[in-house]
C-alpha cells in the first residue's frame, strides 16, 4: 500500500504518511529541471487502477512497486527538461474523462485512456492544477482549465495557487499538494493558507471525504500525493 512522494517532502508530512502506510521517497537526477525532478505526477500517471509509468524511473522504484503489488505499465515516454515536454504525464483520468492538453500527451496515457471522454486543455500541468478525488470534486488551480470545465457544465472549484510555494517559482499549483487515500483527501499543509480553504472543506466533508494536513504550515507542491491501491 504505497504511497510515492518526493523525497523533499518536509519531515513532519513524512511522518504522517509513514503513519498510513508504506512510503516510496522519488526523485530523479538530469531529466526535467530541479524544482519539479522529485514530482511523482511527471514521471507517472494513474489510469484506472494501473500506474503508467515512465521508462526513465529507477529499476529500483519499479521493483519496490512491483513488490508491493501495484499494477504497472511502462511507458517509452521520457519527460523533457522544457515545457510542454515535461508534462506528457501529467493528465487527470477519472473513470469516465480524461483531461489534458491533447497535443502532448504520452502515447501509452492516451492509449490507455482511448473509451473516456477526452477534455483539452491548455495548460499542459494538469494534473499539477486539477485535484478531482471523484467526479463530484473538480479542484483546480488554472483559470483556464476551470473556464473549460464550466463550460462543460462541471461543478468546478476555483483555488487561488497564490499560497502555494514551489522552489525557484512565485507558487506552485494546488493539485500539487494534494492526494486521495481511500475516504481521505491529503494535503501536503495547511487549507487554513487558501481564501477557498472554507468552502474546499465543505464540498469535500458533504461528499464524505474527510481532509487530512500532513502538517500545519504553508502549503507545498511536490508533484502530488501519488497512491495506487494494490491488486494483490
Amino acid at each position: 500500500m504505497p504511497f510515492i512522494i518526493d523525497s523533499r517532502i518536509v519531515p513532519k508530512a513524512l511522518r504522517r504518511l509513514e503513519s498510513l502506510g508504506q512510503v516510496i521517497l522519488f526523485m530523479t537526477e538530469g531529466i526535467t529541471y530541479p524544482a519539479i525532478s522529485g514530482h511523482p505526477d511527471i514521471f507517472f500517471c494513474v489510469v484506472d487502477g494501473r500506474l503508467i509509468a515512465s521508462e526513465v524511473v529507477q529499476k529500483s522504484i519499479l521493483r519496490q512497486l512491483q513488490d508491493a503489488g501495484i499494477e504497472l505499465v511502462i511507458s517509452p515516454g521520457k519527460p523533457t527538461d522544457i515545457y510542454p515536454g515535461s508534462a506528457i504525464f501529467n493528465a487527470v483520468a477519472t473513470e469516465n474523462f480524461f483531461v489534458h492538453r491533447a497535443d502532448v500527451t504520452d502515447t501509452t496515457v492516451r492509449a490507455s485512456c482511448s473509451g473516456k471522454q477526452a477534455i483539452h486543455v491548455n495548460q499542459a500541468y494538469t494534473r499539477c492544477n486539477l485535484f478531482v478525488p471523484d467526479e463530484r470534486l473538480w479542484a483546480t488551480s488554472d483559470a483556464g482549465i476551470y473556464k473549460t470545465l464550466i463550460e462543460k457544465g462541471f461543478d468546478a472549484l476555483y483555488v487561488d495557487p497564490a499560497p502555494v510555494m514551489l522552489s525557484g517559482f512565485s507558487h506552485g499549483f494546488f493539485g500539487g499538494c494534494c492526494g486521495i487515500f481511500e475516504d481521505k483527501i491529503l494535503v501536503n499543509g495547511s487549507i487554513k493558507n487558501l481564501r477557498e480553504g472554507k468552502i474546499l472543506r465543505e464540498n469535500a466533508e458533504q461528499l464524505g471525504y474527510e481532509i487530512i494536513e500532513l502538517h500545519t504550515g504553508p502549503l507545498q507542491d511536490i508533484g502530488g500525493l501519488l497512491f495506487v491501491k494494490p491488486v494483490r
